[in-house]
């Protein structure tokens, strides 16, 4: 292995046989990743069940991940609970007078309860304080004298500091990767600093939606305390990536240092990784770098990706490259660019697949390194094919400058690619007071968003993010209570096709940073309290609904009905202000868009449980109506209305049912309607003839037949027309394709149809109010339906029920019509079994 030299050589990169065929566009090739995410809905799908990954467990061939771990509820924001007044109070307020608990009168079971609780508390905090004050917590020299709010460069006094309780470095840098699995369990990995320079990792699987925090490195071998981290995985196969890490040794000299965990010992994300599996590689070990570098690193990530690993670093010369093709590190390059960096940049990398292994392929994938140059632009360094070309990103920065960079799409050259590259670069200037700006690449453009990303504002402070390419961001964020800081996690909300979408983030939690051995924060030693809470928690009585779609419709009614017989409602919406009638009614009132991803919904759901103990209903009554004729609708109207009315009430199903089942009791409500049995003209997405609630009414019916022997009811309720807001122009609920093509289907009737659909806005048979009495009575098998069991099906409205036997009548003469033909695809030495 040779040290680094100052050669003017090209990367190492592999070059394709034929280097006059390099595409020499105008715009830079931006980087994808290998599968795209299920926002949007873009590219080809990926598995979404999510199966306990055993011991071994292997890895499929594709990085990306798509669902949110669970978040740590000391901290997460989201959603955000409007506070009524009363939300608190407990679920029993209005029973009877005579009401007992465990045979004792309800008032003095819960003074009971209360005063044991309390002695509980007294107790932990007692032996908390005192194994405090004897010192039996961790304590530690801070390394280098950093007490936590260092800048974590090379300026660190080198004097001794107080002993300090180990926590998170006040000033880490962050690093992260992920994979999927060959389960499709999603694998997020993210490595930081505690205050002592010890290395420690959180890892994520979505089977046990679970952060696993595993020690990497001890702080006294040597560390630098805020040594800049990166971490990559290398893709084998059908096997488990090797995972590289690098940091920077401490010292008088930077060296670059690496730590490899094998694919032979198979990294696991649901258990605690074995720190001593960590395997120190010699290869960096000659390699120096500036004290306040950037590191960044690249591991093949798919099959069409790139087929090596690189590291990247900044020495006093320049920008380094060190490749690995197989066989170790063995040299380093100077990479020779007109766009140098400014000293100590902060870098972002990441890759270009493809989604077609033909010949050109390597022509296609290339890396990206992202920095401050020295004339203070962001600059792109796109290395590929054994060339390295610069490009001018479009916005000039400050030289403290922290990025973070992710892609959409894949690089391909046919011009009807449905995944076409989009590139997002996220910066944040501490010496500036303009939050997290967007740089972004489409339709091969670069363009600069004009307004900051209000949503990660409380990345601002700190200047501190690290992004992987399942678009989930980490932000080092203090905590507001003199606590330090911690890690938060956001969720990138975006249509890769629609550019007013690409400030939209979700802020998803805490990361867990608290290995199993629990040494901090103190939080965790006061966690038997919420066990406490929570065991007694089922206790309280009464129904306890949680309504999706409630600012409006059969939503809205339905909350006021359960409200109006004493029920709990949790009432969830994109628009809480529409529903300051729930509010005042004594709702809870939530935030929620049911596209959000499945962290989230979980999220918001415990919140629900937290305050009233259960979840004992859950009703989707999310949809809205899109006209317009099948061939008018574009591919991006489809993807959103089947994302909001079918996968929005799925994913709300599921997480549903993670609360319903260990309690062996409940119903799930979904919507279906009078399109769930006929179609019609121009409303071949929804409404009265809608290929959507085909869809949920189909779903519902296999929900019910799994979840009924647990003691869950599933139904779909198919209303008829209803006077709702549904038909209202302009109204949010009833939206038009942009092209309509009303001449070429004048004949078709679709005038017509129009027509009846104006006429019956406003002027239809159903009473919102009668039909919400008749559910709720349905779902809890009281009033009308006393002693009746639930269907799984609930037609209402005398159109619905005319309608349904006309289809019903429809199909019994067109099978009989066409019977001879039917049966005549039978095998010969088949036996027809009745």
């Amino acid at each position: 292995m040779a040290a680094p030299s100052d050669r003017d050589d090209y990367s190492t990169l592999e070059v394709a046989t034929n280097s006059d065929i390099m595409r020499e566009g105008k715009y830079p090739e931006v980087v994808p990743p290998a599968i795209p995410e299920a926002y949007g809905y873009y590219g080809p799908p990926k598995p979404e069940h999510t199966t306990p990954q055993p011991h071994g467990a292997q890895i499929a061939p594709y990085p990306a991940s798509a669902h949110l771990p669970p978040t740590a509820h000391t901290y997460s924001t989201y959603p955000e609970v409007v506070d009524n007044g009363d939300v608190a109070k407990t679920a029993d307020g209005e029973g009877s007078k005579g009401a007992r608990i465990c045979g004792l009168p309800r008032k003095f079971f819960w003074l009971a309860l209360v005063g044991a609780i309390l002695i509980i508390i007294g107790v932990i905090v007692g032996v908390v304080v005192g194994t405090m004050s004897k010192g039996h917590t961790v304590e530690l020299e801070s390394n280098g004298g950093g007490s936590g709010s260092g800048s974590g460069s090379a300026n660190n006094d080198t004097g001794s500091s107080p002993t300090t309780k180990l926590s998170l470095f006040n000033d880490t840098r962050l690093a992260s990767a992920n994979f999927t699995d060959a389960y499709g369990n999603n694998n997020f990995l993210l490595v930081y600093q505690l205050s002592d320079a010890s290395i420690r990792m959180s890892a994520f699987n979505s089977s046990n939606s679970k952060w696993v925090v595993s020690d990497v490195l001890n702080g006294t071998e040597g560390v630098k305390l805020g040594s800049s981290l990166a971490i990559d995985t290398f893709w084998q196969g059908t096997n488990s990536p090797d995972v590289n890490l690098y940091y920077q040794s401490d010292g008088a000299s930077t060296t670059i240092k690496s730590l490899l965990y094998s694919t032979n010992d198979t990294i696991s994300t649901t258990s605690v990784t074995p720190s001593d599996k960590w395997q120190a590689m010699a290869a960096t070990s000659e390699f120096n770098s500036m004290p306040g570098s950037s590191l960044v690193a690249y591991g093949k990530q798919c099959g069409f990706c790139n087929q090596y690993a690189y590291l990247f670093w900044q020495g006093q010369s320049g920008l380094y490259m060190a490749g690995n093709t197989g066989d170790g590190i063995k040299d380093a390059d100077l990479i020779d660019t007109d766009t140098a960096p400014s000293a100590n940049t902060s870098m972002a990398l990441t890759y270009s697949g493809t989604l077609q292994g033909d010949s050109d392929a390597v022509l296609r994938r290339s890396i990206s390194v992202f920095y401050r140059s020295k004339t203070s632009a962001l600059a792109q360094l796109r290395i590929g094919n054994g060339m390295n070309v610069p490009a001018y990103v479009g916005r000039d920065i400050g030289p403290s400058t922290n990025f973070a960079a992710f892609s959409t799409g894949f690089n391909e050259s046919e011009s009807d690619n449905p995944t076409p590259l989009g590139f997002q670069v996220l910066s944040i200037d501490p010496e500036g007071d303009d939050g997290v700006q967007l740089s972004y690449l489409k339709d091969g453009a670069w363009a600069t968003a004009t307004g900051e990303i209000k949503d990660l504002a409380d990345c601002q402070a700190k200047a501190m993010m690290a992004v992987n390419t399942g678009r989930r961001l980490y932000c080092l964020v203090d905590s507001g209570d003199d606590a330090g800081v911690e890690i938060i996690e956001w969720a990138w909300q975006g249509d890769p096709s629609d550019t007013t979408s690409y400030l939209d983030w979700e802020k998803v939690g805490a990361v867990d940073i608290v290995t199993p051995d629990g040494k901090f924060p103190i939080t965790d030693l006061l966690s038997p309290i919420l066990i406490i809470f929570k065991s007694f928690a089922p206790i309280m009585p009464g129904n306890v609904w949680f309504i999706v779609g409630a600012s409006s419709g059969f939503g809205r009614a339905i909350a006021l009905e359960a409200l109006s017989r004493g029920d709990k409602v949790a009432a969830a919406s994109r628009h809480p202000s529409k529903m300051t009638n729930l509010e005042d009614a004594g709702a809870m009132i939530l935030k929620l868009d049911v596209t959000s991803d499945e962290r989230v919904i979980m999220n918001i759901m415990q919140t629900v449980v937290d305050v009233y103990g259960k979840i004992t209903h859950c009703v989707n009554a999310t949809g809205y109506l899109l006209e317009g004729v099948i061939e008018a609708a574009s591919q991006d109207e489809v993807h959103r209305i089947v994302a909001t009315n079918v996968l929005g009430t799925a994913t709300v199903t599921r997480c549903a049912l993670r609360f319903l089942r260990p309690r062996g009791f409940g119903v799930i409500a979904n919507f279906g309607s009078l399109a769930s049995w006929e179609g019609g003209l121009a409303y071949g997405y929804y409404s009265v003839k809608s290929a959507t609630k085909w869809a949920v009414s189909g779903f519902t019916e296999s929900l019910n037949l799994e979840c009924r022997p647990l003691g869950i009811a599933a139904v779909v309720i198919e209303p008829g027309y209803f006077r709702t807001e549904v038909l209202n122009e302009g109204g949010g609920h009833r939206l038009v394709t942009k092209e309509q093509l009303l001449s070429d289907y004048t004949d078709s009737g679709l005038a017509t149809q129009k027509d009846l659909i104006m006429h019956l806005d406003n002027n239809q048979l159903g009473d919102v109010k009668k039909g919400a009495g008749v559910i709720v009575d349905v779902l809890t098998q009281t009033g009308v339906t006393s002693g009746r069991n639930i269907p799984v099906r609930l037609v209402l409205g005398s159109d619905a029920i005319k309608a349904i036997r006309n289809k019903i009548k429809a199909t019994e003469t067109l099978l009989k019509e066409w019977e001879d033909v039917i049966v005549s695809t039978d095998r010969d030495d088949a036996a027809q079994k009745v």
